[in-house]
C-alpha cells in the first residue's frame, strides 16, 4: 500500500468498481495459492509420509483446515491494518517490522510460549497472536474430541470478527486522511 500511495497509483486502485479491501484479499489469495504449491504442499507430503501417526491424529481434519483458514484470515487482517497506516505515514517499513516482531514473539514463533512466565503466558492467551499459531498446532498434534476441537475454534472466530470490525472502521477513517502523490 505504501508504494501505491507514494507513486500515486492508489487513485486508480480506489477508482475500480471493486473495493480496495477486496482487491487486497484477491492479491493475498493469489500469493497463498502460489505459496501452497511452491512450499506448503511439499511440507504436507513430508508430514503425512514421515509423521503419519503424529499428524492428523483426530478424525476431524476439517476442523484443522478451518482453523488454518481462520489463522490466515487473522494474519491478513494484521497485514491489512499495518498497510492502512501508510495512509497516514506513507512509509510503513518500521511499522511493518514491529508488526512482524510482535506477531512472531507473542505467537511463540521466536520463543516457545512454554518458556514464558505463567502470568505473561495468560496475558498472551487473551490476544489474537496466541490463536494464529497455537490453535492449529494444538488441533494437529493433540488428540481431542470434536466438541473440544470446535471449542478451540471459538476464540479464533471471535478474534476474526473483532478484527474485521476494527478493519472496517479503520479503512473508512484512513481514506479520509489519504494524500495522493505523483503525477
Amino acid at each position: 500500500m505504501s508504494n501505491e500511495i507514494i507513486s500515486g497509483n492508489i487513485i486508480s486502485k480506489l477508482a475500480f468498481p471493486v473495493g480496495y479491501l477486496q482487491q487486497k484479499i484477491c492479491d493475498y489469495l493469489g500469493s497463498l495459492i502460489c505459496n501452497f504449491f511452491t512450499s506448503f504442499l511439499f511440507i504436507l507430503i513430508i508430514l503425512i509420509t514421515q509423521f503419519s501417526d503424529y499428524v492428523f491424529v483426530s478424525s476431524a481434519q476439517l476442523v484443522v483446515v478451518v482453523s488454518i483458514i481462520l489463522s490466515m484470515i487473522i494474519m491478513f487482517i494484521f497485514d491489512y491494518l499495518t498497510g492502512l497506516t501508510a495512509f497516514l505515514t506513507e512509509s510503513i517499513w518500521g511499522i511493518a517490522t514491529i508488526k512482524v516482531c510482535l506477531v512472531s514473539f507473542f505467537s511463540g514463533v521466536v520463543v516457545p510460549l512454554a518458556f514464558f512466565p505463567i502470568h505473561l503466558k495468560s496475558l498472551i492467551q487473551l490476544t489474537p497472536f496466541w490463536y494464529v499459531f497455537q490453535t492449529p498446532i494444538a488441533l494437529i498434534t493433540q488428540k481431542m474430541s470434536i466438541e473440544a476441537q470446535l471449542l478451540k475454534l471459538l476464540p479464533q472466530c471471535l478474534w476474526m470478527a473483532i478484527l474485521v470490525v476494527i478493519t472496517m472502521f479503520v479503512s473508512k477513517r484512513a481514506l479520509f486522511n489519504l494524500k495522493i502523490n505523483g503525477g
